[in-house]
């Protein structure tokens, strides 16, 4: 990562006498994925559309490169694909990206070029000519996505780029940003109420609630230092898990369990699994339980986000 490109610095924004923004300060990496990461009404879309200028700050400063945004044109720097679709719906896909081009004053050879060049990128060449409006639920954030990007922005920020697409697109979508921050070398500003993907995406996060950062760093470090619990998962070959149950809740205070559940496996959560492992794995010796799978896991963020968010 070579050095910041963008820093926040006591960013506050008020509508009257609501204040949205309460200070915020922030330092992004060149190059990287962040992630910004809050319930809905947390400040997120206020967040990122004041930042790009949409709406002015009510004090505090944004910094590119270390110039204030105020003070010089940053515009053609920064790409902004909202939580809205911005593309025109009644015009096609190629239409919309030169349509564009051309505010950015891009012309001739070079917004053919660099349409061409988007569309194999987003896997857009198919429906290049269809209708916008017609466009599948993922194909149009490919569209918004393209978009923002016509102009080869340094940055690009997306707010909430996977609400309301099912599983799978949500998945795509994801490989896709993360496509285009390597292939585009561009960084990456994201703000989702959807953690999944999140920690293997982003370098690092910021968890913003009620307006203000209330922590940031790399996921995977967060997860573990407030991660309450890790979790064993076991699958035995005679399925009697209420019996192996039984006897790990005898156990429960000796082992340092903090709660079993059962349901098509078994499930042990604990502060230390590695600790008691051994002694699990005993007793079902013990019980001529046969382990046919077994795996540990993490606390995930989603677990760590809901603590941070109580505390």
């Amino acid at each position: 990562m070579a050095g910041s490109i963008l820093k926040i610095e006591n960013l506050k924004k008020s509508f009257g006498r609501k204040e949205i923004l309460k200070g915020i300060n922030l330092d992004i990496g060149e190059g990287e994925v962040f992630g910004i990461i809050g319930m809905s009404g947390s400040g997120k879309s206020v967040f990122l559309k004041t930042i790009v200028n949409f709406w002015k700050p009510s004090a505090g400063k944004v910094m590119y490169k270390n110039a204030d945004t105020k003070k010089f044109a940053f515009r053609k720097h920064f790409g902004f694909s909202t939580q809205e679709s911005c593309f025109y719906p009644e015009l096609s896909v190629e239409e919309n990206l030169m349509h564009y081009g051309r505010l950015y004053g891009l012309k001739g050879k070079e917004i053919k070029d660099r349409i061409k060049n988007l569309l194999e990128m987003l896997k857009l060449e198919s429906c290049a000519k269809q209708i916008s409006a017609e466009l599948s639920g993922g194909m149009q954030k490919r569209l918004d996505i393209a978009c923002s990007l016509i102009h080869k922005p340094k940055l690009l920020l997306l707010d909430e780029p996977t609400v309301e697409l099912d599983p799978i697109l949500r998945r795509e979508v994801m490989n896709l940003i993360s496509k285009v921050n390597k292939e585009e070398k561009v960084t990456i500003l994201m703000a989702s109420h959807l953690l999944g993907g999140i920690e293997a995406m982003c370098s690092n996060i910021a968890i913003l609630h009620e307006g203000k950062i209330i922590k940031t760093g790399n996921p995977s470090r967060i997860r573990e230092e407030y991660g309450k619990n890790e979790e064993i998962h076991i699958r035995l070959a005679s399925g009697n898990y209420k019996k192996a149950e039984k006897q790990l809740e005898s156990k429960k205070s000796s082992f340092g369990i903090n709660k079993i559940i059962t349901n098509h496996l078994l499930t042990i959560y604990c502060k230390d699994a590695e600790k008691i492992l051994q002694h699990i794995l005993s007793m079902l010796k013990n019980m001529n339980e046969k382990i046919v799978e077994l795996h540990v896991s993490k606390p995930s963020l989603t677990e760590v986000f809901t603590s941070l968010i109580r505390e």
